[in-house]
């Protein structure tokens, strides 16, 4: 005689009577905002931004371009983390928080670098906060492209997965001067993720069950 599986109701009496958390999802997960806003310019091998209220870490490093800072070429200010810089000859001056101090030098050109996270996220969109000099630019982030012609927030089509500790690249190419010189740069002010659902804590599932042929003729003659 085959065994009659538990219904979803009798797990859920199960679940009140023995203290046992039955869930293997969680119902909802919290999208994650990254501010690449700083109140001073920064210039490093790599950046960090942890978002407190879910812990995830956000790690950008890997910058590559041509005659880069010695001190790495990830730069930032109260615009936003700059994602390309091409400063050869800019009548303007130097861009994204390269000086000469930083080792920049006219030629210098930010073309890409990469996002880590610590956590499985969902990528959902990002925030093209300023474009300086440029008409458009042709923005790729890991298996995504985008022809960023405004400011303005970009999505993601579909769950676009990133695992934790894999990195995805941002890469710019080709870009339109808009004052006639080869330079200029794009901004990004924010980006949100969101957490991949997870399972919850089967705890005690194995005694629980031991007790569930005595406990099922009790609850279900209630």
């Amino acid at each position: 005689m085959a065994t009659k599986m538990p219904t979803l109701n009798f797990l859920a009496k199960l679940s009140i009577a023995t203290g046992v958390v039955l869930s293997t999802a969680s119902p909802g997960h919290a999208f994650v905002n990254f501010s690449l806003e700083e109140s001073s310019p920064f210039n490093t091998p790599s950046a960090q931004y942890t978002e407190d209220s879910s812990g995830i870490n956000l790690t950008i490093d890997n910058a590559v371009g041509t005659d880069l800072p010695t001190a790495g070429g990830i730069v930032g200010n109260a615009a936003g983390l700059c994602s390309f810089i091409q400063n050869a000859n800019d009548s303007g001056g130097f861009r994204c928080g390269y000086n000469a101090p930083s080792g920049a030098t006219a030629s210098s050109s930010l073309t890409s670098f990469d996002f880590t996270f610590s956590s499985d996220v969902f990528l959902r969109s990002f925030n093209v906060s300023r474009l300086n000099d440029v008409n458009s630019a042709h923005l790729s982030f890991g298996a995504q492209n985008f022809n960023i012609t405004s400011t303005g927030v970009q999505n993601f089509s579909g769950n676009y997965l990133v695992s934790r500790g894999t990195p995805v690249t941002l890469s710019t190419s080709p870009v339109v001067f808009a004052d006639g010189f080869l330079g200029g740069a794009v901004r990004i002010s924010d980006l949100q993720v969101e957490e991949v659902p997870g399972p919850l804590p089967l705890l005690g599932a194995a005694s629980a069950f031991a007790y569930s042929r005595k406990l099922r003729k009790k609850i279900s003659a209630s």
